[in-house]
């Protein structure tokens, strides 16, 4: 494959879309923050899928909203992929389980599908 049909096949499937933040630090702390939670709770349950926590802490979450959960779905490959031999990741300075996943849903909520 060409790179470009690469980059396309990527796109398509697994971009995490645009999110109103013009920084790339709010995407990777965004990664940081699903993946800590992903390996954190993988420790207690070895066969959880990211998808699983996400559909759990995002609130109001449809599997009715297409795009939302092609976001979702793309996030949770890609923290997956992220954490393949890794055994931790970096809290981005939050101190509690409640601050983590609020901050996830904050930075979800500036996803913008279109």
């Amino acid at each position: 494959m060409e790179y470009s049909d690469k980059k396309a096949l990527y796109e398509d499937n697994f971009s995490l879309g645009i999110f109103t933040s013009e920084t790339v630090n709010d995407k990777l702390i965004l990664l940081s923050l699903v993946s800590l939670v992903y390996l954190k709770t993988k420790e207690k349950k070895p066969n959880i899928k990211s998808i699983d926590i996400l559909k759990q802490i995002v609130p109001n979450y449809s599997s009715k909203n297409k795009h939302k959960l092609k976001m979702l779905e793309s996030l949770s490959i890609t923290v997956e992929e992220l954490c393949c031999g890794c055994t931790t990741a970096d809290a981005c300075g939050m101190t509690s389980s409640k601050e983590i996943i609020n901050k996830i849903n904050e930075l979800l909520n500036t996803w913008i599908p279109f």
